[in-house]
């Protein structure tokens, strides 16, 4: 839904790079929590969750890079470890059946 006098407020009171760092961490966040969901998920979940937390990735990915390189590496950093466990729990998955 439409917030539009909550995101006048904002844009008023948070520079532009702010704003965009603070969206950045938020799809960030929202990127690792699927990743770690995929950990405990039913195997008809994975997929689905492994999808989310990639299109979660590209927009804090998109939104990082307008602030710069500094941010967007130190995101890439942060999601990294969780990225990693779930690809690993999935390739696990697949050794054992098709998932």
């Amino acid at each position: 839904m439409l917030n539009v006098e909550a995101a006048k407020e904002e844009i008023l009171s948070k520079p532009f790079k702010v704003i965009q760092a603070e969206t950045a961490y938020k799809w960030a966040s929202r990127a690792a929590a699927s990743y770690e969901l995929v950990l405990t998920a039913a195997d008809n979940d994975l997929m689905r969750l492994m999808i989310m937390a990639s299109d979660f990735l590209g927009e804090a990915r998109e939104h990082s890079s307008e602030v710069g390189p500094e941010l967007l590496k130190a995101i890439n950093d942060k999601v990294h470890p969780y990225m990693q466990a779930a690809w690993k729990h999935v390739d696990n998955k697949n050794g054992d059946k098709n998932v």
